[in-house]
């Protein structure tokens, strides 16, 4: 009998789990749905159909990898900032990223790239307090922002009850560099 009554608790013990898991993984899938509809209205992935906005907010990130070789998501945010301001889609760009150590500083880091390619600087707002997307974009208020799409539906759910409305923009492109 005692045999019996372990095996039975053991069957419900693995069904209890068995029904955790699926409960979770539909939330999960909720979860999911729920911020690609939300970010969806807000989302451009073409810059000739993209509204005209007054400041654009470029999330900093290092320009250099670990091992020394070039990041292609530095590259990629100076690209789309020069031909927002190339193709007049912005007037002005705040640059916002980490600035914590002597040696290493993202604001000017991107300043110097973006006026290599010819963005005067008097287009350019320094932010050297972007240790955090979330701060960066309280800063920022309403603007528009270029990244890469999985970063766009994560980080920006967070702060839609702050920021997205009509006049928010996020630019991104579905193309992911190799890392």
């Amino acid at each position: 009998m005692k045999e019996l009554l372990a095996k039975l608790r053991s069957i419900l013990t693995r069904k209890r789990v068995m029904w955790v898991f699926i409960v979770l993984a539909f939330f999960v899938l909720f979860c999911n749905k729920h911020i690609e509809t939300k970010t969806q209205p807000f989302l451009y992935n073409n810059i000739n159909i993209l509204p005209k906005v007054r400041v654009a907010l470029v999330l900093g990130t290092s320009s250099k990898r670990a091992n020394g070789d070039d990041n292609m998501y530095f590259n990629n945010r100076i690209k789309a900032a020069y031909d927002l301001y190339y193709y007049g889609r912005i007037q002005k760009m705040i640059l916002s990223g980490d600035n914590s150590k002597d040696y290493y500083n993202e604001p000017k880091v991107m300043r110097k790239a973006l006026m290599d390619m010819g963005v005067p600087d008097s287009v350019i707002v320094l932010d050297y307090a972007g240790l955090r997307t979330f701060d960066s974009m309280v800063r920022a208020k309403k603007f528009l922002v270029w990244t890469p799409l999985w970063w766009c539906r994560n980080d920006f759910i967070m702060s839609a009850p702050f920021l997205l409305d009509e006049r928010t923009v996020l630019l991104h492109t579905d193309i992911m560099p190799a890392m």
